[in-house]
């Protein structure tokens, strides 16, 4: 078992070593289907072309227990070290993103730009989020502010939990607790340190993109 493996505890996305008996099923990438359909002449109950229909048939249910595996995907799974993700505000349905003078905004349509590759942080129970398009910056909560500058240390740590629904995400700064990720309905940020955690500005979707490693 990996040592980023990610399970809840109380309403929290936890990185660490999984409790006893506790076994979570890992994301999976989104495959195509294509069913395999042997000649006729090669169906039968019995000898060599009846094992290949068989394997042909058991290979077709591990792929279809695949794409029930990304189907069933909770936020949760989405949030755990090594996946790519896009993070969208409930609010004005755009997508954070890291522009290239190191600001942060949240008015990103897709791209490399909006998407953060998700590592575990030094705290435990924290993540990080590490810009694709801009890999030596983080989203991070620096003099009170959201910034993409951020180098991966203590102020680029975060705490994400999920709401009650279990359809959004919050992010809590681990160095500053009470500071939310926020955004207005303009697109807005909030001041992190007067974004509750309740409130919808601070609610956001989390779209999977892919596995980094």
């Amino acid at each position: 078992m990996s040592k980023n493996t990610v399970y809840v505890q109380t309403n929290k996305v936890v990185v660490g070593n999984p409790q006893p008996g506790h076994n979570p099923v890992p994301p999976t990438r989104p495959v195509v289907v294509t069913t395999v359909t042997p000649p006729t002449q090669y169906r039968s109950g019995g000898g060599l072309f009846g094992s290949i229909e068989r394997a042909l048939q058991q290979v077709g249910h591990d792929v279809e227990k695949v794409v029930d595996d990304v189907t069933l995907m909770t936020t949760v799974d989405h949030l755990r070290p090594g996946n790519i993700i896009q993070i969208k505000s409930k609010l004005n349905n755009k997508n954070f993103r890291i522009l290239e003078n190191g600001a942060v905004d949240c008015l990103g349509d897709g791209g490399t730009s909006c998407q953060f590759t998700i590592s575990a942080g030094q705290t435990p129970n924290t993540i990080r989020l590490r810009n694709v398009a801009q890999p030596s910056r983080f989203l991070a909560i620096i003099d009170g502010y959201l910034v993409g500058y951020g180098q991966g240390g203590f102020d680029s740590e975060f705490i994400a939990s999920i709401t009650v629904d279990g359809v959004y995400a919050t992010f809590e700064s681990a160095k500053a607790p009470g500071s939310h990720f926020g955004v207005l309905p303009s697109g807005q940020l909030t001041a992190p340190a007067l974004t509750n955690k309740t409130s919808d500005v601070s609610h956001f979707k989390i779209l999977y993109v892919g596995k980094a490693f």
